[in-house]
Formats: structure tokens, C-alpha cells, sequence
């Protein structure tokens, strides 16, 4: 299956206000519906009015928040700063700097620096979520690979 590489453009068009952030964020989460993180029901959770990404677990009577459990626990960031900065480091193929996140998101240093750690934490973990289609460009990949005819005899190990 080939997808079209998302661009800035499409990018800004996905996620035009913290609105589609959220919804956005919250499908991709949990694209089966709210999950209560005390009691594991599915989808029999309510979101609890007047408050961001907290739901209210009917079973069990506990409030679950969206955020638990992943990079974005106990940030006072929105969701769509967040999602920016995940495209922007995604995007960059040469890897972006702390500094640099922080000027292109008008945030401070070292909130830039906690992000992008936090982010680059996420993308090393085995999370289902980031189970789908990669697309990867300018790629170097290190190690024994298998011989290619056409190239057999042209390493430098002498064998």
C-alpha cells in the first residue's frame, strides 16, 4: 500500500486548531473508544464537561485522562503543539535540534528540550500506536547484509 507523503500544507489541514488535535489524538489512541486505565472497560466512558481529555469510566466510577500513560502525561502543552512537533521531527531528515523546535514552535528552551526527549523516547518504545506505515527516505543501514550477486567480491573483508 503506497500513501502520499503528508506535507506541511496537509499537515495544517489535518490538525487546523487544538480541536482536531484532540480528535485526532484521541482516535489514534483509542480508535475503539475511551479505555478506563483502572478497570480496562472499552467505550463505556463519558467525557466529563468542562474538562480537556478527561473521561468519567461508568463502570468503575473513575476518571481516566487521554494523556495517561503516554509522552504527554502531567504536560500542560496542547495537543496540537505536541502533534506539530512530532511532524516536525518525523520530517526532518537530518534530525532538529531543541533550539531549533523550541524557535519554530515559540516555545522556551528547555520546555523545546523536554519535548523532543519525551518524543524521541516515544518513538524508540515499542508502542502499537506507531505500528503503521513508515515512510523512510535518505536511509544508511549498518550491518552484515545478504551478499547481492551483482555485488559479490566487492567488500572490504576479504573473504
Amino acid at each position: 500500500m503506497v500513501h502520499d507523503p503528508l506535507t506541511l500544507q496537509g499537515f495544517l489541514e489535518l490538525v487546523p486548531d487544538e480541536a482536531h488535535a484532540e480528535a485526532l489524538f484521541l482516535s489514534a489512541r483509542w480508535p475503539e473508544g475511551p479505555v478506563c486505565r483502572w478497570c480496562g472497560s472499552v467505550g463505556n466512558a463519558r467525557r466529563l464537561p468542562g474538562r480537556k481529555m478527561l473521561f468519567h469510566c461508568r463502570d468503575c466510577g473513575r476518571a481516566t485522562s487521554a494523556r495517561a500513560g503516554t509522552p504527554m502525561a502531567a504536560s500542560h502543552l496542547p495537543v496540537r503543539t505536541w502533534l506539530t512537533a512530532m511532524f516536525l521531527m518525523a520530517c526532518s531528515s537530518q534530525g532538529i535540534s531543541a533550539r531549533q523546535l523550541g524557535f519554530r514552535l515559540g516555545l522556551q528552551y528547555r520546555t523545546a528540550w523536554h519535548l523532543s526527549h519525551r518524543i524521541r523516547r516515544m518513538m524508540a518504545s515499542d508502542d502499537p500506536v506507531l505500528r503503521r506505515v513508515v515512510e523512510m527516505a535518505e536511509t544508511d543501514v549498518d550491518g552484515d547484509l545478504p551478499a547481492c550477486p551483482e555485488h559479490a567480491g566487492d567488500d572490504d573483508s576479504g573473504r
